[in-house]
């Protein structure tokens, strides 16, 4: 069969824009949406993106078994750090801050704010099970925090209410510059104690009294969180995102585009 008629041009423009979707699919922090509200908690920017194609930066929470620490994971485009924040004011002033760093490979941060655009490094506290990595323009970590530490004034106490932080920008040896690439506040105070992980380990009932199959119940609460966009100044509500199938089967689909696009050109 002759290709001849397929205009170069438009083959040429096809293969592009195929390439910049791929592009940008791949270059989305890889934190599935789909339990915001469900069992995890979650904070994003924009507000209404998902982590598949368009999150600037995303946090999302779980409560340990115990209910006495909280699993953080932290994810955005920046080429320098990424950050979340806990206040009880909403400013940046009194603020308990943990970035993910990248500095010839990422780790993670802790940084207090005693005033707006002020951070000062504090010693790694209250934080366990950390993980770091940078890749793409991506910047991610996972750490679990424990909510409260007794005799620590700027270690924010997260048994109670309070109001969630996302900021990105550039480092400079470290440490963190002006949030020149966005940052924004949740619209309410977070309730932390709300989605718990479950036991590692499932129930087994003895025989006759059911199935050896542990069920979960996740308790009820909000699906959406209000949140204040500080680039743009709006408030307006989170949204669930697309699964982490629907990405994979994507990236599959635009692949094969892609290699059918280089034959057509080559023909």
């Amino acid at each position: 069969m002759s290709t001849a008629y397929i205009p170069n041009a438009l083959l040429h423009y096809t293969h592009a824009f195929l390439t910049l979707a791929l592009l940008i699919r791949l270059g989305a922090p890889q934190i599935a949406v789909d339990e915001c509200g469900v069992s995890k908690g979650c904070f994003r920017s924009p507000v209404d993106c998902d982590s598949l194609t368009s999150c600037d930066v995303i946090v999302t929470w779980q409560e340990t078994p115990d209910g006495g620490s909280l699993i953080f994971e932290l994810a955005g485009m920046s080429p320098g750090y990424v950050a979340v924040g806990f206040s009880g004011n909403q400013l940046m002033s009194s603020t308990d801050v943990l970035a993910c760093v990248d500095n010839n490979g990422a780790t993670l941060k802790h940084f207090y704010n005693p005033v707006s655009h002020v951070n000062e490094p504090r010693t790694q506290i209250g934080v366990t099970d950390e993980a770091a990595s940078s890749a793409n323009g991506i910047i991610q970590c996972k750490f679990t925090r424990v909510k409260f530490l007794d005799g620590q004034p700027e270690f924010a106490d997260l048994r109670e209410d309070t109001y969630v932080l996302l900021a990105r920008g550039r480092q400079s040896g470290g440490f963190l510059t002006y949030h020149t690439l966005g940052y924004s506040i949740s619209g309410s105070k977070q309730d932390f104690s709300i989605y718990r992980a479950p036991d590692a380990l499932p129930t087994v009932h003895p025989p006759g009294e059911g199935n050896s199959t542990a069920s979960t119940q996740v308790p009820a609460g909000p699906t959406d969180l209000d949140a204040t966009d500080g680039s743009h100044g709006l408030t307006s509500p989170i949204s669930n995102g697309a699964g982490r199938q629907y990405g994979f089967t994507t990236t599959i689909i635009m692949v094969t585009l892609i290699s059918i696009s280089c034959l057509l050109r080559a023909i």
